[in-house]
């Protein structure tokens, strides 16, 4: 018999109802998404920029070694509203670091397991919706 050649994807378990991507973790309820973003262990709230957009965001660290330095930058998955979402400096109490959290209210709250968010951010891993919490519609996120 002949070979032949296929591909498949692999799908992270959830961890809070969401998942991990490149130097982040996030979560997510019906109506809001979170994302804990590492940074500098000396960072301070006067060294953070956050642009937070209705489909990206984009974090600087203007404090680092005496120019700018990207920290985060993507598009969400879906729309959040910008307006409302909030951010701040937060320690780390597993790293012991700190990390810059966001979180934002989504355009279109999900009704079902799926309809959530299988990714934060277009292009990152994603998770298998099958395996969301049954009570992830009515969870609540904390800042």
């Amino acid at each position: 018999s002949e070979w032949v050649l296929g591909s498949f994807e692999t799908r992270q378990v959830p961890v809070d109802n969401g998942g991990s991507g490149p130097n982040y973790t996030w979560q997510q309820t019906g109506t809001h998404i979170k994302l804990l973003i590492d940074c500098r262990e000396t960072m301070q709230n006067k060294d953070l920029f956050v642009e937070c957009k209705a489909s990206s965001i984009k974090v600087l660290d203007k404090g680092a070694a005496e120019s700018e330095q990207l920290i985060f930058e993507g598009d969400f998955t879906a729309g959040i509203k910008a307006d409302e979402a909030a951010w701040a400096l937060a320690g780390d109490k597993h790293t012991g670091g700190q990390r810059v959290v966001m979180v934002a209210e989504k355009q279109k709250p999900t009704e079902s397991k799926a309809q959530h968010w299988r990714s934060a951010i277009k292009g990152h891993p994603l998770l298998d919706p099958r395996t969301l919490a049954t009570n992830v519609i009515l969870g609540k996120l904390d800042m």
